[in-house]
């Protein structure tokens, strides 16, 4: 298996916990908390915005690489 290959793997499981915690988030199983000096505020809208962005961005990575690499082979 080479760099790349690995590099694939791992941005394929990052995607998967992504979609995991994305998930759990929507669906109100978790929620997220910080204390940002004023007492512990929710953060879970931005914190589902911030995991809907990353998987775009892995899913969009993972194509880009998946299509280059077929027009490679």
């Amino acid at each position: 298996m080479g760099q790349f290959d690995r590099e694939l793997e791992h941005w394929r499981e990052r995607l998967r916990i992504a979609k995991v915690d994305l998930e759990d988030l929507t669906s109100g199983k978790r929620r997220m908390a910080e204390d940002q000096g004023q007492g512990w505020m929710d953060t879970t809208e931005w914190w589902t915005k911030k995991l809907q962005s990353e998987v775009a961005g892995l899913q969009q990575l993972i194509e880009a690489y998946e299509k280059l690499n077929k027009e490679d082979g």
